[in-house]
């Protein structure tokens, strides 16, 4: 239930920082227009940002403007959690957002239990490599 709320929260405070950057975005002068707006949010809130390798002003949420259009490489950092990286494409006169749920570092991964009730762990993408530790063999 709390989750849930927490949830419905950020998705109306992504939708507020889209409508500011936005807004801003509308007195673009010709000379800006190769010129677009990023909009970062992390679940939990106060992570450092960075943008091409340069850390931001202020941390999540934050609201960037007049970004470059292109690719950008967004990296997102908070105590306790895992870091979040990401290439993100800025669009002329657009708002481009990153929402994103930091997952806590050294959590076990959770257990799911299946209808026969056997236990299934859930491994996330990536970590997981099938076979024998190399000079193991059959």
């Amino acid at each position: 239930m709390q989750r849930k709320l927490l949830s419905n929260l950020y998705f109306l405070l992504a939708t507020l920082l889209i409508f500011v950057a936005g807004a801003g975005q509308l007195s673009l002068s010709q000379s800006s227009v190769e010129r677009g707006a990023l909009v970062v949010i992390s679940d939990p809130m106060g992570a450092r940002v960075y943008i091409d390798n340069q850390l931001m002003y202020d941390t999540t949420p934050l609201v960037v403007k007049d970004v470059t259009v292109g690719s950008h490489r967004v990296k997102i950092e908070l105590e306790n959690y895992k870091t979040w990286q990401g290439d993100i494409d800025v669009k002329p006169q657009k708002t481009a957002l990153v929402n994103v749920n930091l997952e806590k570092k050294g959590e076990p991964p959770p257990t799911i239990i299946g209808k026969d009730g056997a236990e299934m762990i859930l491994i996330p993408e990536g970590e997981f490599i099938m076979g024998s530790p190399e000079g193991e063999g059959d």
